[in-house]
């Protein structure tokens, strides 16, 4: 088990972290700030798996001639004198800079995602428009926060450790799988839902290889459609049989996108269902919005494939893999992730 003490100080170390790899979550970035409040400059605040990443840039016209940085689980980690007040030449990452624009520290983490850090960010900056005065136009100024008990001029923020896992969305979004939208309605099931919502017609496909349902009860007679995923072929007004694996499940995703945005009860989530991103690396469409892949699985029903995207077999897969994602708005098995 990791010492507590030394999980409260962060390992913030003078050595430097040598990681290349992309940060993780959402970096958070705030003012850099002089007494008289003038920002001088932002601080961003990220990490990776395995470092905490610093930057510090100064705003145009502004200069950083040193920076200070200290961080921990509490605020009593970050140097202090007896009487309560920051010392920043004490603090642990340290940079003696001339006239620089931008500073970068990153240091081994050694905190669990989720974990809340204090911040405290100190730099000597100059404003070049006032270097012939006394001063040479040099001043503190300090990362905007919580202002420490003993020194109101001297701040700390705080900073909540991502984590690389897709947030878990569970309850905040709804699908259903064409086999759920095609069964047997009973009180507060899926059918049910579509019978008493249902918006008077749904396409899908694209012109002359396509298929409209006029109806909820259309869409119960061909759901669920399986075999093998292409083309529709022909127009055709409330089919019951298809044959056609893709032809479902992008009938299920797009009942589920048009009821995700008329029905706050349907779906609570202030995002879209159709703005998230499919997050599973190993998957073709990693990265593309639900919509796109819905937009991909229409013009390969419509006999227009995009010639970039997956082959119809493996988009039928993406498209069953968003049905199945948020089934009954109970589950979040991670194959989508925010924008």
């Amino acid at each position: 088990m990791r010492n507590p003490a030394l999980l409260a100080v962060l390992a913030i170390l003078p050595a430097a972290c040598d990681d290349s790899s992309p940060s993780v979550g959402t970096p958070l970035s705030v003012p850099l700030v002089t007494r008289d409040g003038t920002q001088a400059g932002t601080v961003t605040v990220s990490n990776s798996t395995s470092s905490l990443r610093l930057d510090i840039v100064a705003q145009d016209g502004w200069t950083l001639e040193k920076v200070r940085a200290a961080a921990g689980t509490s605020l009593a980690v970050i140097p202090q004198s007896k009487a309560g007040q920051p010392q920043p030449e004490s603090f642990p990452l340290r940079s003696k800079t001339e006239s620089v624009t931008s500073v970068h520290f990153a240091v081994p983490l050694t905190v669990e995602p989720g974990t809340e850090l204090l911040v405290a960010v100190m730099a000597e900056v100059r404003d070049k428009a006032k270097e012939t005065q006394n001063d040479c136009g040099m001043e503190p100024a300090w990362a905007a926060g919580t202002p420490f008990p003993k020194k109101p001029d001297a701040m700390y923020f705080t900073y909540v450790i991502q984590s690389n896992k897709p947030q878990d969305l569970s309850g905040m979004y709804r699908t259903q799988t064409q086999s759920q939208w095609g069964g047997a309605s009973s009180p507060g099931n899926a059918p049910a839902y579509l019978v008493a919502h249902y918006p008077g017609a749904v396409t899908i496909g694209m012109g002359p290889s396509s298929a409209t349902f006029t109806s909820a009860d259309a869409v119960l007679a061909f759901l669920p459609s399986g075999g093998p995923s292409g083309p529709i072929g022909s127009p055709m007004l409330n089919p019951v049989m298809l044959n056609n694996s893709l032809a479902g499940e992008t009938l299920a995703l797009t009942l589920t996108l048009l009821f995700d945005n008329a029905d706050k009860a349907f779906s609570p989530a202030v995002t879209p269902l159709g703005s998230l991103l499919v997050a599973d690396p190993a998957s073709p469409c990693f990265g593309r919005s639900v919509n796109e892949v819905l937009d991909m699985a229409n013009m390969t029903l419509g006999g227009m494939a995009d010639p970039f995207g997956p082959p119809a077999d493996l988009l039928m897969i993406t498209v069953q893999q968003i049905n199945n994602n948020f089934v009954d708005g109970l589950v979040d098995h991670g194959f989508l992730g925010l924008p």
